[in-house]
């Protein structure tokens, strides 16, 4: 009989969107048996899913100077387990993977960002890696069709490219509940995600300078390394409405404390924490970036990013009951249902397996 089991590699297990995505997959493949390997010892979901793993390894590997040793530490654990399937998330994982995996192992590999922009244009070096470990053999899951596409315009000959959009746990779902807004009341907002350039929080925080005079409120959860200058724009811009909450792992039952989900990323890969708040019933205004009508379509309002007085515009619209977010409320859970449920994911998942494994 065939192994049965299945290597996953990913740089670490902190809390982040390939993170929690990869936790959930093992979580709803319970007929497998799992191999998780982390380049790094950062572990905060591990005893989320220990239980359900058949073997655990830290190759300590995300440094570039440890990368050899991390390949053949990797090599033995595929030459031990034998794999049905090895499975990369983010791209030190990747590469490390596919400079290991023997050509007789389907290897996929899951894009979780444009690297265009996400990698490439940081690091001219790491296209050339790359373009260098990519094969034809190897199999490409993208997040979204702009992740996938943007990789493909850049990586030519890296394989076969399938989309499987990214999933929204369970608990949002069964969290679900009406959150309505009466006009003139306090407006509470919540943005979720790492404090980092991607995210682009700068822009809803120079909005927010706009509506001093209005009861709106902005609560941020997450943290990384814009976490010293978004304090610093606060103080400079005296924006008492707006607070800095920290890294939070209880996300389905803060949110439903809000009456409006924000995220001005300048780009995402997919757009998880959005889909989770539509999932939840709370209505979604986002940054009219391509990724963003990919995922949402008609279910939330956009702003433009050339414009911050936009957003400012919307939220003041809300205050004063000329926008109405009931409507957007209903739309967003229903397109959450449609795209992102657990047993949508799972199944599309499954036949990318088995399309390439048979």
């Amino acid at each position: 009989m065939p192994s049965q089991t299945i290597i996953h590699v990913i740089n670490s297990l902190g809390v982040g969107g390939a993170e929690v995505l990869l936790v959930n997959t093992i979580r709803l493949l319970p007929e497998y048996n799992h191999v998780l390997v982390t380049l790094g010892p950062e572990a905060e979901l591990l005893a989320d899913i220990e239980p359900q793993l058949e073997a655990f390894y830290c190759l300590n590997a995300l440094a570039v100077s440890a990368w050899p040793k991390g390949i053949i530490k990797l090599r033995g654990i595929i030459r031990k387990h034998q794999p049905l399937l090895v499975h990369a998330h983010l791209q030190v994982a990747g590469i490390l993977a596919r400079l290991s995996c023997p050509k007789r192992i389907p290897l996929f590999y899951t894009l979780h960002s444009p690297y265009s922009v996400d990698a490439f244009s940081v690091n001219k070096y790491s296209l050339r890696l790359e373009r260098l470990v990519a094969g034809p053999w190897h199999h490409l899951i993208g997040v979204s069709e702009l992740a996938l596409a943007d990789y493909q315009r850049h990586v030519p000959r890296s394989g076969s490219g399938d989309v499987v959009f990214n999933m929204v746990a369970a608990p949002f779902f069964a969290a679900a509940r009406n959150i309505s807004y009466e006009p003139g009341q306090q407006l509470r907002c919540v943005s979720v995600g790492n404090l980092k350039r991607a995210k682009n929080y700068a822009y809803s925080l120079q909005a927010f300078a706009k509506l001093k005079s209005l009861p709106v409120s902005l609560d941020i959860y997450g943290a990384g390394a814009d976490e010293t200058n978004l304090k610093e724009l606060i103080e400079r811009e005296k924006l008492q409405q707006v607070c800095l909450k920290g890294k939070s792992t209880q996300v389905a039952a803060i949110l439903p404390q809000y009456q409006l989900y924000i995220i001005s990323s300048s780009y995402e890969g997919f757009g998880l924490a959005p889909l989770e708040a539509m999932a939840l019933g709370l209505p979604t205004i986002v940054s009219d970036i391509p990724v963003f009508r990919e995922v949402m379509g008609d279910a939330a309002l956009y702003f433009s990013l050339d414009d911050d007085q936009q957003l400012a515009d919307i939220l003041s619209g809300i205050v004063s009951g000329r926008i109405v977010l009931d409507t957007m409320a209903t739309k967003g859970r229903e397109r959450a249902l449609q795209i992102a449920h657990p047993d949508t994911y799972i199944r599309s998942l499954k036949a990318v397996y088995d399309k390439y494994i048979s």
